[in-house]
């Protein structure tokens, strides 16, 4: 892995470090769980609103997770 991509993967996982971070995930997580109820839907593109709604957070809560993965095949891919 080349220094820059080391430095940005080293950021990120910084950011996911503070409370502010933390503090943010807990909130989206609520807020999936509201989010994730058709009761309140409306008509079809409530619905399809909704599912937006859901894969963007489910894309920042997934955030720790993802970088992970991305240094462990960044990792990996450095033997071949």
């Amino acid at each position: 892995m080349d220094e820059e991509t080391l430095k940005y993967y080293e950021s990120l996982i910084d950011m996911c470090m503070t409370q502010g971070w933390k503090n943010l995930m807990e909130e989206y997580r609520a807020l999936a769980l509201s989010t994730n109820s058709v009761e309140n839907t409306r008509d079809d593109k409530d619905l399809y609103y909704r599912k937006g709604q859901i894969d963007i957070i489910a894309r920042l809560l997934n955030t720790e997770s993802t970088i992970e993965k991305m240094m462990q095949e960044e990792g990996s891919n450095e033997g071949l």
